[in-house]
């Protein structure tokens, strides 16, 4: 049934097979309840984020939640497809927001929900695909796939559905290129100063970019990306101050989508200081209303969670006023020129 909604996947590594073929992979489980879209369609704005839908969602705050074997679960949504009588439909996946963070991602999430609120679903930075890219997948992609069949609708207008996905997946570009090479894609990226001033705004110490590091908030272990990007440059990490630890933490993504664009497909860069309409680029096909609609929510604060809306006002100036002469050096040596790259392959 699709009255239901997928949240979450978790997976056991040690029940998963190593077979090609995904109906023979076992070990992951999935979670759903009851979503209830309405308040997205209504204000994207409101409900910017995927945990924020699902604390909103009553269905999911005091009804059931479910937990079922994946494989068992696909296997039957397939067998419920065959059926004449059914009015479940699997929604197809027409676009991807990769982002590097702090850049205007969910401004453009929530356009692609405002563009056509019936019609449209949109999981911003949902758990399932960052879990599917990171432990699901399977070394040959075989079972990338299975989020998105799970991902189902009973309502006859919806046509669509977008994902966001988290800063750190875009790490993982290769892995969704690789699983969905037919799917258009973007990678939304700023000024690289103004991402740090951003990201740094409150210190070091509530950053993002640096909880790795000093094994904040439970985040230990370090950062393997980040490590192979010190030692690849040949860079001793212990003579890192924390605001050049953010700025290789960011370039490890900026890094990855330069790449992935590079290598050619379906992926294309969207600069924040110059953010336009994208339906042509996901290939739907949109109405002189809808792109006012698009118009109309760029126009407001993108997280208007916690009585914080109101009329969006560009922060440009704001960000490079607060950034320090460090931020800007960092800036300078480790995000400079991926930015520079990324220019060269907008629309």
């Amino acid at each position: 049934s699709a009255s239901v909604h997928l949240i979450d996947i978790r997976s056991d590594a040690r029940a998963m097979t190593d077979s090609t073929d995904d109906e023979t992979y076992s070990g992951i489980t999935a979670e759903f309840c009851a979503l209830d879209f309405k308040k997205q369609r209504r204000d994207p704005s409101s409900v910017p984020m995927f945990r924020q839908l699902v604390a909103s969602s009553r269905g999911c705050q005091s009804g059931t939640h479910y937990e079922v074997d994946l494989k068992s679960f696909v296997r039957l949504a397939r067998e419920k497809d065959q059926e004449e009588s059914s009015k479940v439909q699997a929604l197809p996946l027409r676009g991807v927001v990769f982002h590097e963070s702090r850049c205007g991602s969910t401004l453009v999430a929530n356009a692609m929900v405002a563009m056509n609120p019936t019609g449209h679903r949109v999981y911003s930075e949902s758990a399932p695909p960052i879990e599917a890219i990171h432990t699901v997948c399977g070394e040959l992609y075989q079972h990338c796939s299975l989020a998105q069949a799970a991902c189902r609708s009973l309502d006859e207008l919806e046509e669509s559905m977008f994902f966001k996905i988290q800063s750190i997946g875009s790490r993982n570009i290769e892995v969704f290129q690789h699983a969905f090479p037919t799917t258009p894609w973007i990678f939304v990226y700023r000024d690289p100063v103004q991402v740090m001033a951003s990201h740094l705004e409150q210190g070091t110490s509530h950053a993002n970019c640096v909880i790795r590091r000093h094994g904040m908030r439970g985040f230990g272990g370090g950062d393997a990306f980040v490590n192979h990007y010190l030692k690849e440059h040949n860079i001793d990490k212990h003579t890192l101050s924390d605001v050049e630890y953010c700025a290789v933490h960011l370039a490890t993504i900026t890094d990855t989508a330069v790449q992935a664009l590079q290598s050619g497909g379906m992926g294309k860069a969207v600069n924040y200081a110059s953010f336009q309409v994208l339906p042509n680029h996901f290939q739907v096909k949109v109405t002189d209303e809808q792109v006012e609609n698009m118009q109309s929510i760029a126009g407001v604060y993108s997280k208007g969670t916690a009585g914080r809306h109101g009329t969006f006002k560009d922060d440009t100036e704001k960000k490079d006023k607060k950034a320090t002469p460090e931020m800007r050096e960092a800036s300078e040596r480790f995000l400079q020129s991926s930015y520079e790259e990324l220019l060269q392959y907008g629309f």
